[in-house]
This record gives C-alpha cells, sequence and structure tokens, in this order.
C-alpha cells in the first residue's frame, strides 16, 4: 500500500493511490488530477462513466482522514480545461477541511479565470514553489545540475515503466521516478494516459500494481 523514501534526508510516503505524503511538512502531494477530464471526453463522443472526478475525490478523502495532513500541494492540472463544471463540487469538498492550507503550482491546463482558484482558497505558485530543500514544478525542470541544490519534484509527464516477465508478456504500470536531481510523480487521475520512461542504472523506479507499490 506504501513505501517509504528519503529524498534530502526528508522522509516521503509513497502511496498506491498515487500520491505522496511528506512526513515532515504534513503535506499531502498530488500531481495531475485533471478534473473535468470525464466531461470533456464525453461531449466528444467517448463513452467514459459520469463517476471518474466522484472517485478521485472520494480517494482524496481517504487519504486526509488517514494522513490528517497540514497542507496540499497540487502540482498542476488540477483542472482538465477552461470550462470546467466541478469548481463548486471542488469548493464544497475543500470547505469540510478549511484548516489544510492549499497550494496549487500551475499547469498547462490550469486556465481557468484566477478567480475560480482564489474562489477556492488556493494559493497559486505560477511556475515553482520552494519549501525546504525541494523545489515544486508542474513539468520537468531542465538544467539541474548548473550548481542548484534544490531537488525537483514535478509532475505532468505522467510517467510509467513496462515490466517484461519470462514468457516475454509484458505490463506498462504508472510509477514514482526519481533521479539524482528530480523526482517525477505519476498522473493522479484517471483517464491521463502515460509516458514510459527509460531509467538509468542510478536512478530508482516504483511501480504502482494492484494497490501496491513495487520496488523494481
Amino acid at each position: 500500500m506504501k513505501h517509504q523514501h528519503f529524498i534530502c534526508d526528508q522522509s516521503f510516503v509513497l502511496l498506491a493511490q498515487r500520491a505522496v505524503f511528506w512526513v515532515e511538512e504534513s503535506c499531502l502531494i498530488i500531481s495531475d488530477l485533471h478534473l473535468g477530464k470525464s466531461h470533456h471526453f464525453r461531449k466528444s463522443g467517448v463513452g467514459i462513466p459520469k463517476t471518474g472526478d466522484y472517485k478521485n475525490l472520494s480517494i482524496i478523502k481517504g487519504l486526509i482522514e488517514i494522513w490528517q495532513p497540514q497542507k496540499l500541494l497540487f502540482l498542476g492540472d488540477l483542472f482538465h480545461s477552461e470550462a470546467n463544471h466541478h469548481v463548486m463540487e471542488v469548493k464544497e469538498f475543500f470547505d469540510k477541511y478549511p484548516n489544510i492550507h492549499r497550494h496549487l503550482v500551475v499547469g498547462n491546463h490550469d486556465i481557468m479565470d484566477i478567480s475560480w482558484y482564489d474562489l477556492l482558497g488556493l494559493t497559486i505558485h505560477k511556475e515553482t514553489f520552494q519549501c525546504g530543500p525541494f523545489l515544486f514544478s508542474h513539468e520537468p525542470l531542465e538544467n539541474l545540475e548548473n550548481g542548484s541544490e534544490l531537488y525537483n519534484i514535478c509532475g505532468h509527464i505522467h510517467p510509467a515503466v513496462r515490466l517484461v516477465g519470462k514468457g516475454r508478456q509484458s505490463i506498462t504500470l504508472p510509477c514514482f521516478y526519481f533521479s539524482e536531481k528530480q523526482a517525477i510523480l505519476p498522473a493522479f487521475g484517471k483517464f491521463t494516459g502515460n509516458f514510459r520512461i527509460k531509467p538509468t542504472t542510478n536512478d530508482q523506479v516504483f511501480a504502482i500494481a494492484n494497490q501496491s507499490i513495487v520496488v523494481l
């Protein structure tokens, strides 16, 4: 269900629900929720169930009840599009937790007017958000080796890894990806697709399979 991972002497709990809990900051970190994407698909004629977004919020509710975070940090793409019908549902959800500070690092899909994010009580970070030894962003930052002591934690690419069995059967699973200077979190939302990464020898990858974390 979970796996504890240390970065810069800080403890991060990797959760099979595709989220991370930063212990020292009591912060639940979620990337690429893409609320409203199922509605977007249905408008295009794709038969996607209406319950996907409600399930995502239900999962977050469960994580909040278990981990009791003081902060919620969304690493971009909280909503999928500008014409989004879920803002008031999300507000009603957030209103249940008035003591949790909420942050959003803006992603490429977060294109609604700023007034909507203000309504949701979100602290907005347009490109990056520094907290402790970490620099949070939506998209992976480049040129990290040029003297920066900050470790980049991001999302955006929806990382996945391909596992091959003895009989040459294979499966592609969402994953947490850690390199020397950067961590990329899996997409939390459903119907998001994925990008197959090709880790190097020194990288660490944790796949998500059957509600378990698989150390590769």
